[in-house]
């Protein structure tokens, strides 16, 4: 087989630059974030209402206040990404201790929230949201980042896949509480 060569001008072909920003979010994005985690919970509550709880008013109320504490206390562990001065999605991160004697993981990132817009996903939104909380992990000296996904949501383990994120340990859940129709198993 040959090469072909094509005539002309070497390629100045150039990825197209990101049309959104990542940064840690101020006051005035408080209430779309807000909105944001209430779509992040409706995904969540429509994959396992039995295992998710909706966003209510109390969690509203209890996010908004999180939200404020790391606005004004300056130490985050949220980044937001926004396009046109909107969000557009947001990663929410902390570190974890493990304190089990049989792991050699002691300490690790663990993302504990992620979400990007239907509209904007497929466009690196989630890959620089999820690189931002792990060059944060990276700054707080740990080698090792984490996180959880329901096995139903197969989008997200997916993204994460690609990520490079691999399974270690796989959380089983049983409902012991008896079911109207015993020939039917509850669904967690």
């Amino acid at each position: 087989m040959r090469d072909i060569e094509v005539p002309g001008p070497p390629s100045t072909f150039e990825a197209p630059r990101p049309t959104y920003e990542i940064d840690v979010p101020n006051a005035e994005d408080i209430p779309r974030l807000l909105e944001l985690w209430e779509a992040q919970y409706a995904l969540h509550h429509e994959l396992d209402s039995n295992y998710y709880v909706p966003f209510t008013d109390d969690v509203r109320a209890e996010v908004e206040a999180r939200l404020h504490d790391e606005v004004q206390g300056g130490e985050t562990h949220t980044f937001i990404a926004r396009e046109g001065g909107s969000g557009i999605g947001f990663v929410n991160f902390g570190i974890h201790e493990n304190d089990s004697l049989d792991t050699k993981i002691k300490m690790s990132g663990e993302v504990q929230e992620i979400f990007v817009t239907p509209e904007a996903r497929t466009r690196g939104v989630g890959d620089a949201l999820m690189g931002k909380a792990e060059d944060y992990f990276v700054q707080q000296g740990l080698t090792v980042s984490s996180l959880m996904c329901h096995a139903a949501n197969l989008a997200a383990l997916s993204f994460h896949a690609r990520q490079k994120y691999v399974p270690k340990q796989i959380v089983h859940y049983k409902d012991l509480a008896p079911t109207p129709d015993a020939d039917v198993p509850a669904q967690l």
